[in-house]
């Protein structure tokens, strides 16, 4: 039975995202709202609807709890290897790339 939490702030589409404990994407601990242990990711939802109005469950340790595009195993690859370099990674790597370095600016303020 895994730990999960709701990230405190919003993607840029007003989302509050569901982790399960070892994500890759589980938020810094200033922006952790810890839901406590769950069975599965619906569980861990109906919780962080007493927080959130907006919830979605993240598309890599929740996809059964995530609306939108699934992720694929190809997805996370060269996010989570340090040493891909930007002419190795295909146009979908630098695409959630960019997305991802677009939402750590704004959660840094820059």
């Amino acid at each position: 039975m895994p730990q999960y939490c709701v990230n405190k702030t919003a993607q840029l589409n007003g989302d509050h995202e569901v982790h399960a404990q070892g994500c890759i994407f589980w938020p810094h601990p200033v922006n952790t709202l810890s839901l406590d242990w769950h069975e599965d990711c619906r569980s861990a939802m109906q919780t962080a609807r007493a927080f959130y109005r907006q919830v979605n469950g993240c598309r890599y340790c929740s996809p059964a709890c995530h609306t939108g595009p699934r992720a694929s195993n190809d997805d996370i690859g060269p996010i989570s290897y340090r040493g891909a370099s930007r002419e190795d990674a295909g146009p979908e790597f630098l695409s959630a790339h960019s997305l991802r370095l677009r939402e750590i600016k704004q959660r840094l303020g820059c």
